[in-house]
């Protein structure tokens, strides 16, 4: 989504882009999307999600100011981060796990189209065994960076604990 402008990342979530900020990092898209502000890194997407205790959509002048690219939030919450923060991108919509969902399946179209092959591993033990090894041997031999890996040598992924469905 790096290359992607703020229009096309609120047409393919679906949303109604409230702002463009003027005032954005160097890469016209989010580097990635993230759920959860506390953890947010600058030049990221944060989508407000509301849960069973908060509503992270609340949150969102915070995303905003502590650098994010932009925020996907609830139309409530998109006027009050307008409002609160002179920068950034926001997106309103009125289910933001919709446009997120709706913004994956985009995301994954794009890069099949490329040729590109995902796999999803979940359980964070699996996910920092598999960083590790691709960080060290495998991803010198490879030539890649982590998040660069398309296709893992099968010799690396028989101590990776976990199915991964291959």
């Amino acid at each position: 989504m790096r290359r992607w402008q703020p229009a096309r990342v609120a047409r393919a979530a679906g949303a109604r882009l409230a702002a463009a900020g003027a005032e954005t990092d160097a890469e016209p898209g989010p580097t990635r999307a993230s759920i959860d502000s506390r953890a947010l890194a600058p030049g990221e997407l944060f989508i407000g999600l509301r849960g069973e205790r908060a509503d992270g959509g609340e949150h969102a002048a915070e995303a905003l100011a502590a650098g994010a690219w932009g925020v996907l939030v609830a139309p409530e919450h998109a006027e009050r981060a307008l409002a609160a923060v002179a920068r950034g991108v926001v997106l309103a919509h009125p289910q933001p796990l919709r446009g997120l969902q709706a913004l994956a399946r985009a995301w994954r179209e794009e890069l099949g189209e490329g040729g590109a092959r995902v796999v999803a591993i979940t359980r964070s033990a699996e996910k920092q065994e598999l960083a590790r090894r691709l960080g060290g041997q495998a991803g010198q031999r490879a030539g890649r960076r982590v998040g660069d890996v398309d296709r893992v040598p099968r010799e690396d992924l028989g101590e990776v604990r976990g199915s991964l469905g291959l």
